[in-house]
């Protein structure tokens, strides 16, 4: 990866938004979780998003709760069945 401006750097510093909304930082953050072996974490992240986003579209109708349920089920399957992540129980 080429060399990054310092305003960009710091940009992610504010907030984790600005690191994930950015291709350049995203995929440095990926770098960095493979390589402690912790990339399962930004998939469940990204996942959690794309549950959140359709749910919001559920509300024109665009996405039934059929499509929730599949994602929602894909989540729990990949992630919190097998014990893959580690959950905040304050989460619950």
């Amino acid at each position: 990866m080429n060399a990054v401006k310092k305003e960009l750097v710091n940009s992610w510093a504010e907030s984790f938004e600005n690191l994930m909304n950015c291709k350049i930082g995203a995929r440095y953050f990926e770098k960095f979780l493979n390589k402690i072996y912790a990339n399962e974490n930004l998939e469940f992240y990204q996942k959690i998003l794309e549950l959140e986003e359709k749910s919001k579209k559920s509300g024109d109708q665009s996405v039934s709760g059929q499509d929730l349920l599949i994602i929602f089920n894909q989540i729990y399957t990949d992630f919190i069945a097998d014990s893959v992540i580690n959950l905040n129980s304050d989460l619950f």
